[in-house]
């Protein structure tokens, strides 16, 4: 009867082997200390391309989009526009800074970035120039917000951009040569839009920030680095 009522011994129990111990870890190695980033690197190939790259394209970009920022509400008053109508119609541009922003969500990791860059600055180009040709406040107003949406969103998508041109060592110095020298430009842009409006007119301001925009444009489709879907490394390589 005990022997009725005894454990069976698990046939799948008496085949299960011992596992042998696990061999023992390495032992941890040191991280070799991070490199830093110097100017003089930036001064070699092939970060000295790119540098000069970024470095235009950042003057391009600040001349052009405060260069009409800085200047629109003055300009509107010297066509005949009533102080009260110009800041009106500033206040409404102003607004298109927030959907430029977020535009590029939809689209800055789908394509390469350079060739966004290119088409906002066409499109942007496109809608400056009608906005010194045309004289009728509403056209104006939807020009000048088209142009502030799209500028807006190279801003976004250049920013994106810049830093990875670069690797990891040369990221912060790389990116702070560009944004120095485009805020030096932006001192200078001041200058140079009144200057024009001195010499040639309302028009021919307008003229000359859709030249400036689509020279960005065309400066980092041909001689930028490719970045979308490309690791650090490769970009680095």
């Amino acid at each position: 009867m005990a022997a009725l009522i005894a454990p069976r011994r698990s046939s799948r129990g008496s085949r299960t082997r011992r596992r042998p111990p696990p061999a023992p870890l390495p032992e941890p190695q040191p991280l070799p200390a991070p490199r830093t980033g110097s100017f003089g690197e930036l001064l070699r190939r092939p970060y000295l391309k790119r540098t000069a790259v970024a470095s235009v394209a950042m003057v391009l970009l600040i001349l052009s989009i405060y260069g009409f920022n800085s200047w629109v509400a003055t300009l509107l008053v010297e066509r005949g526009f009533a102080q009260t109508t110009a800041l009106t119609m500033v206040t409404i541009l102003a607004i298109a800074s927030v959907p430029g922003a977020f535009l590029p969500y939809f689209f800055v990791d789908r394509f390469e970035r350079k060739d966004i860059i290119l088409t906002l600055a066409v499109l942007s180009a496109a809608a400056v120039a009608v906005f010194g040709f045309v004289a009728n406040p509403v056209a104006m107003v939807v020009a000048g917000f088209v142009f502030s949406v799209f500028m807006q969103s190279i801003v976004a998508v250049r920013y994106t951009y810049l830093p990875e041109i670069y690797p990891t060592h040369l990221r912060g110095v790389g990116s702070g040569i560009a944004n120095g020298l485009g805020r030096v430009a932006g001192v200078a842009g001041a200058f140079i839009v009144g200057g024009i409006f001195t010499a040639f007119g309302f028009t021919t301001v307008f003229v000359y920030l859709a030249v400036v925009v689509l020279l960005l444009g065309i400066v980092l489709a041909l001689f930028g680095e490719r970045t979308t879907a490309r690791s650090l490394e490769q970009i680095s390589g």
